[in-house]
């Protein structure tokens, strides 16, 4: 039932987008070909490379999700890191 809704509720949405939808998703997804494109050889870069772009193009469109995301994103990173040091602190300590 949940995902029947889901799926309905988003063929409304693309029955009825809001102004400026398809041109925006047309700039965010041509971004993530661009993408591609320049991430030519390496796995990594073929992850990497879309994935800031689309961001960009994303961010250009809808600023204030994306500083609520980065804002996310850094505290999530931070704690990650801070953890990641504490781990490498215990082993040192324990050799």
């Amino acid at each position: 039932a949940l995902c029947s809704g889901f799926f309905s509720e988003g063929y409304e949405f693309l029955q009825k987008p809001p102004a400026g939808f398809y041109p925006r998703l047309g700039v965010i997804s041509f971004a993530g070909i661009v993408g591609l494109f320049l991430a030519r050889g390496s796995k990594i870069k073929k992850l990497v490379y879309p994935a800031v772009l689309m961001g960009i193009g994303t961010s250009m469109y809808y600023p204030q999700q994306a500083v609520d995301i980065a804002k996310v994103a850094g505290t999530q990173l931070y704690d990650w890191s801070l953890q990641g040091y504490i781990a490498v602190e215990a082993l040192w300590k324990d050799n």
